[in-house]
């Protein structure tokens, strides 16, 4: 919500779409989990723990004079910024029990998706209101 306050909220909405969509992607990714070793699983999410923590105390030695403009725009920054924080998120678990209860993968995305976008989306008009 906070991309839409300094930015288009049409288009902090639209990214948040495309991360709840490729959240959802990964959910199914899980789902390889029969195929793919655990062992291999649990070096790659290792690796990409330990990159998120040096990346986050890197993110806090940079001044707040030094505001770095992204070079993908809008749509990839925010969309981007939302699949890492859902990563591993409740929601995310929440989507792999439902495919794996109900095996209809297709009907949890559209759910979830419209559920995430409706509720970012009243975030967002509130935040845009208190903005002015």
């Amino acid at each position: 919500m906070t991309f839409a306050a300094k930015y288009n909220p049409l288009k902090a909405l639209f990214a948040i779409f495309l991360g709840t969509v490729a959240n959802f992607a990964l959910v199914i990714g899980q789902l390889l989990t029969e195929i793919v070793p655990i062992d291999s699983i649990s070096l790659v999410t290792s690796i990409a723990f330990i990159a998120s923590g040096i990346w986050t105390v890197r993110e806090e030695k940079a001044k707040e004079g030094n505001v770095k403009v992204s070079r993908f725009g809008i749509v990839a920054t925010v969309g981007i910024a939302f699949l890492v924080a859902e990563l591993g998120g409740k929601v995310q678990l929440a989507n792999l029990s439902l495919v794996v209860q109900y095996q209809n993968p297709i009907s949890v995305l559209v759910g979830a998706t419209l559920a995430m976008i409706v509720a970012d989306g009243i975030g967002i008009v509130i935040g845009v209101v208190f903005c002015r």
